[in-house]
This record gives structure tokens, sequence and C-alpha cells, in this order.
């Protein structure tokens, strides 16, 4: 056996052990700080990837976020369009309920009744109102046709508001003779004996006629149809 080459070896592991002894605790310590740095960089590189995903995270609820706030805003949008719709379909029925009362007053709702007078329809028109209306009764077959007679009271409903418009701006609300004055009630009265039994009734001026050919007194219709929500007449 080759015991020089056993023992050069034993010799050297020998003068490695001694000189680790040596020098155990600057190797230690190298061995540490090789670690902390290690695992420092490992710790680094996490935390750079955490950053990532929190910035990717932060976006995502941002970009949620404003998702939501859009669907806020196009829900809020829709409420007031139905808030909207609801109001003018109540508005179309309060118009409707006036409407009916009248002709229910005028005609007991006959839309072919025709008076000793010869006035016409569900509302009672005078022919000669139709014809200043615009209406020809026989062209447009008025009493067999209810959305020509409806059209007509509508019409004659908003000409007669433009002409008394300030009789309603000045008792709209208060209670004049006895009687709680209303939009709806003033221009009930007006399609009774025109606008001008209506100025009468407040001017008390002798111009006009307060009563019409049935003798009832424009304060009646004044009274009978307050109340109405008209906001529709303009």
């Amino acid at each position: 056996m080759n015991y020089e080459k056993y023992t050069n070896l034993l010799n050297s592991i020998k003068n490695f052990l001694k000189l680790i002894k040596k020098h155990y605790p600057k190797i230690v310590l190298l061995i540490i700080i090789i670690t902390i740095g290690g695992y420092s960089l490992f710790i680094t590189k996490k935390n750079d990837e955490l950053e990532k995903i929190r910035i990717q995270l932060n976006d995502t609820i941002n970009g949620n976020y404003q998702d939501i706030n859009r669907l806020k805003n196009n829900l809020d949008s829709l409420q007031i369009e139905y808030d909207s719709l609801i109001d003018e379909y109540d508005n179309v029925l309060e118009l409707d309920k006036y409407l009916e009362s009248i002709a229910l007053r005028e005609s007991s709702g006959d839309q072919w009744s025709v008076n000793r007078y010869g006035m016409l329809g569900l509302y009672q028109f005078n022919p000669k109102t139709l014809n200043y209306l615009g209406i020809n009764e026989e062209k447009y077959n008025y009493l067999n046709n209810i959305s020509i007679q409806n059209y007509a009271m509508i019409t004659y409903l908003k000409y007669n508001k433009k002409k008394l418009n300030k009789y309603i701006d000045e008792y709209n609300g208060k209670t004049f003779k006895g009687i709680y004055i209303t939009t709806s009630g003033i221009l009930a009265g007006a399609h009774l004996t025109g606008a001008g039994g209506v100025m009468e009734f407040f001017d008390n001026s002798g111009k006009y006629k307060q009563k019409d050919a049935n003798d009832i007194h424009v304060s009646e219709y004044i009274a009978q149809f307050s109340g109405y929500d008209v906001s529709l007449i303009n």
C-alpha cells in the first residue's frame, strides 16, 4: 500500500480542519452573510411580485368601482326616467278623469248627443266653436269620432288657458266668493260660458254673461271641477 500517499492526505485534512477551526467565526459569519444576502434577494423578489399583484388588484378594484359607479349612474338615470314616466302617466290619468267628468256633466257621456240648441257630442260643442277651432264636423264625422271630440276639447282648454292666464295666476289656490279657485275649475267654467263668463265672474264688469243657455251659472262649474291636475294643458 502507498502509506505515504494516505499520510499526506490525512495531513492535508488535518491542516484544513485546523484552518477551519482557526477561522470558524469568520466562516460562520460569511455563511450567515451569504445566507442573509440570498434571503434578502429572495424577499426583495417576492416583495416585487407582491407589489405587482397589489397593483393589479388595485387596478381591478378601481375598474370594478368604475363599473359599479357607471351602473349606479345608469340606474339613477333609469329611476329618474321611470319616476318621470310615472308622473306623466299619473297626469294623463288625471286629465282623462277631468275630461270624463265634464263629458258626464255635459252629455251623460254620450258621444252622439245633440241637445235642443244643436250642441254636439260628449262636450256639447257649438258647431261655430268647432269651426273656430278648425274642426269641420261633417268632414271629420264628428259625432262618430271620439278622438276628434277629445282633440276639440283639449284644443279649447288650451285656447281658454291662454286667454285666462291672468286670472289663473291671480286666483289659483285662493277662495273667491266662497269658492276655492283652481285652474281646472276656471277652464271648466270657460267651457260652459266661454272665457268671457269667467272674466265676468271675477271682474263683475257687466260685459259678459255668467250663465249658459240652460241658465247654469259659471260658478257652478268652477266649483264642481275644482282640484283636478290639468298641468298637461299648456
